[in-house]
């Protein structure tokens, strides 16, 4: 008998089919009823949409072996996300009620059978993945996959008074997220921080490179206005675009515009906003403002002699 293979696994095309499903009806809070080795809360995760990640399996051993799976990774401290995440794992039965499954969005029973449909409020869809090949069409789908939709207008009211929590929390983590002022005003420092050393080094290899005539032709991707004290200016490094702002080198350290940051896509997708990168920098001590707050002072650090 010819052995049947599938590409991709059937496993990979069943959580393929949720990962869009959640996508499509934008779920904010997901569980996973028998969860077993984390492997799709472990792509659940990179669902832009999801808030709350929820995992409930029987086998409390293969919980605690494999919730590494949904344990945040160094990128997800370099690169947090925008929203807020938490990821929990229980010990407990899809049979059994617990009080925190109640508000779900959306919840995923893979290799589950269960027996709910327009009794209960739901409008239920038939599809299925893992075609057979040519010639087996009428058997239909290797993995059938039963959608049930809840209709809030039909369904019965859900009694929360006497609801218990049952299962055993087993693992929780909280995810690094922009939401968190803290981290997002360390990740904008650090962005600010290598921007404003972009602009350092681009000034310097330009000025050498031109043999001292490069400040004229130096150009930088910032937008904006301002006015500088000409008599306190030492040496200003003019953009070629009239439209944008001048970096200007006063008793060893480049003014660097704060307008000119927050121009740099990178910085203001972080910040949000102007007023809130003011905020981030105005609190801090690892960057320097100029008194009147408008600009960024940061050392040149030139060690090479100037005419």
């Amino acid at each position: 008998m010819e052995t049947i293979t599938f590409n991709p696994p059937l496993y990979k095309q069943r959580h393929q089919l949720v990962f869009e499903l959640v996508e499509k009806y934008k779920a904010r809070k997901v569980a996973d009823l028998g969860c077993a080795e984390c492997t799709l809360l472990s792509r659940l995760k990179f669902c832009n949409c999801v808030e709350v990640l929820v995992g409930v399996d029987t086998d409390l051993e293969l919980l605690k072996e494999k919730m590494y799976r949904v344990s945040p990774l160094p990128c997800d401290y370099l690169q947090p996300r925008t929203s807020m995440l938490t990821v929990s794992l229980y010990h407990g039965s899809a049979t059994v009620k617990d009080s925190r499954m109640l508000d779900c969005d959306f919840v995923s029973c893979i290799e589950l059978s269960l027996n709910i449909g327009n009794k209960f409020g739901y409008k239920v869809e038939f599809t299925g993945v893992g075609k057979g090949p040519l010639g087996t069409e009428q058997l239909g789908f290797c993995t059938q996959v039963s959608i049930f939709l809840r209709q809030l207008s039909e369904a019965p009211r859900i009694e929360t008074k006497h609801s218990k929590q049952l299962y055993k929390l087993v693992y929780e983590v909280v995810y690094p997220s922009l939401k968190d002022k803290k981290i997002q005003q360390d990740i904008v420092l650090n962005e600010v921080i290598y921007a404003a050393e972009c602009v350092r080094r681009q000034i310097i290899n330009t000025r050498y490179d031109d043999e001292g005539q490069g400040a004229e032709n130096w150009n930088q991707n910032e937008r904006g206005s301002a006015q500088i004290d000409d008599s306190k200016r030492e040496k200003t490094f003019k953009p070629k675009d009239s439209k944008r702002l001048e970096v200007c080198k006063i008793d060893g350290k480049l003014h660097i515009p704060l307008i000119n940051l927050f121009s740099m896509p990178k910085v203001q997708q972080l910040s949000g906003s102007f007023q809130r990168l003011e905020e981030i920098l105005q609190v801090t001590d690892r960057v320097v403002l100029s008194r009147c707050g408008a600009f960024l002072l940061y050392p040149a650090d030139d060690d090479r002699n100037e005419d």
